[in-house]
């Protein structure tokens, strides 16, 4: 017998020269521990993300106007170009939880013996239980990490917002800390829209009677600000320079008088 023939039937019996089928790759233990670890992985890029990142939020957001747009072709989504290549990310980082978890189900009947044991179940429910208690909690790891990055810049809001307390604005202007703005309404303003924002990353500036100011955030949730209140006073509905109603959803105080805040407008 030649060389090349006993090759050949060394490769006809599984042998060199042969790839590996679909089934001998689905009941081999390294794939099932390949679909662990790339699951688990995807989690916890996922809930250190939530926790580290405050356009986090704003990525979900945009992801699922990004679905919605699958399904309604009329339509179009364009990410906000401050989130850079977060969206890609986030639908990466959800298809590897989704295939592996797809993987690991098909793995529970169909794979390799140490990955079909009654622990193995065990270790799936939770692990499902993990990416559900994620898919439910992560509005509130990224309020918290809103939270903290709000209080680390405190130092920041409490200079401008003494900047304006003794000079508020009466007409358009620029300044360094805020940026370029429009003030409205015209003769006696509320509100400063932020064209361009300065050091600190604003969209608006809001100033009721009461004494209190409000800054909404550029790099937040939609509906995210930070706001300084008296010390008898929280946050509350308020309307703003443009006639705009602002309703509470939630705060947390950040302390001195200041509060995270997320309004939802009408």
């Amino acid at each position: 017998m030649t060389t090349e023939h006993a090759t050949d039937e060394l490769g006809e019996s599984g042998g060199v020269g042969r790839r590996p089928t679909i089934r001998q790759c689905i009941a081999s233990p390294a794939t099932g521990w390949t679909l662990w670890g790339a699951s688990l992985i995807a989690l916890a890029v996922l809930v250190a993300w939530a926790a580290s990142d405050v356009l986090f939020g704003p990525a979900v957001i945009a992801q699922q106007a990004q679905l919605y747009a699958l399904t309604h072709p009329a339509a179009t989504v364009t990410p906000p170009r401050q989130l850079g290549n977060r969206v890609a990310l986030l639908w990466g980082l959800t298809a590897v939880g989704a295939v592996s978890l797809a993987g690991i189900f098909v793995m529970l009947f169909a794979g390799a013996i140490t990955h079909r044991r009654v622990r193995s179940w065990f270790a799936y429910t939770l692990l499902v239980a993990a990416w559900l208690a994620f898919c439910v909690a992560w509005p509130e790891v990224a309020w918290q990490s809103q939270r903290l990055s709000s209080w680390s810049r405190l130092g920041t809001f409490e200079s401008l917002a003494a900047s304006l307390r003794a000079d508020w604005p009466v007409d358009d202007g620029n300044r360094l800390s805020l940026g370029s703005y429009m003030a409205y309404p015209k003769g006696d303003p509320r509100s400063l829209m932020v064209l361009k924002s300065g050091s600190t990353p604003i969209l608006a500036v809001e100033r009721t009677d009461d004494g209190a100011l409000r800054f909404e955030l550029r790099d937040a949730e939609p509906g995210t600000w930070v706001e300084w209140q008296s010390a008898k006073s929280v946050p509350h509905d308020f309307t703003g320079g443009l006639e705009q109603e602002y309703r509470v959803q939630r705060y947390s105080p950040l302390g001195r008088g200041w509060y995270l805040v997320r309004y939802q407008s009408r």
